[in-house]
């Protein structure tokens, strides 16, 4: 298992490979002082959740996103996740 900490503002995504031919997509959709919406999308199927600081949403098998604080509208994401899961940021995909 690995870890790994991204700074995401409303509107921006991060993809996450959990297989090689399965991908989905999470969206910070809406930042509050102390909640945030995640959007997650792929594989046929789409998840809204509003989660506080400190709360979590179960991405797929062995992968969880952990709200880990909020400050003005950026938002840390803790992702946990098999080591053989990629993870992106959506921007630096479309730079490639």
């Amino acid at each position: 298992m690995g870890a790994l900490i991204l700074t995401r503002r409303a509107g921006q995504c991060v993809r996450l490979d959990l297989t090689s031919d399965s991908y989905c997509t999470l969206m910070l959709a809406y930042t509050g002082s102390n909640q945030v919406k995640l959007d997650l999308s792929g594989a046929g199927s789409c998840l809204s959740k509003r989660v506080d600081v400190g709360g979590e949403m179960l991405i797929g098998p062995g992968v969880t996103v952990k709200v880990v604080s909020i400050t003005f509208k950026t938002v840390k994401l803790r992702f946990d996740a098999p080591l053989s899961v990629k993870i992106m940021r959506t921007e630096l995909l479309e730079r490639a």
